[in-house]
């Protein structure tokens, strides 16, 4: 599979500054490439009935929690907040951002 197309995209695309540095790349992979890439079997996995079966499906697949800000990164913090579905609880962890 050639990726050679992409690092002439990368080289051509306007660079833009806000709200942050960034490239923004519309179809960036081809449609084969794309199809390609989702149906890869790290990406593409079963749909699982419960959070539960989910968390074993991807753990299985090498997946593991990061932190991330703003984000729940403990499993069972995460699988009580989703069986609620409480949208108003806030989770901060050790990868929260402090703005000064």
């Amino acid at each position: 599979m050639s990726f050679e197309y992409l690092l002439q995209k990368i080289k051509t695309a306007e660079f833009d500054t806000e709200p942050f540095p960034h490239l923004y790349i519309r179809n960036f992979l081809s449609d084969q490439h794309f199809a390609q890439v989702t149906a890869a079997p790290d990406i593409a996995l079963r749909a699982r009935d419960s959070d539960d079966q989910l968390f074993d499906e991807l753990f299985g697949a090498g997946y593991k929690i990061i932190d991330f800000p703003g984000c729940i990164s403990n499993k069972d913090t995460y699988v009580r907040w989703h069986r609620n579905k409480s949208a108003k609880q806030t989770h901060n962890n050790s990868a929260c951002e402090v703005l000064a």
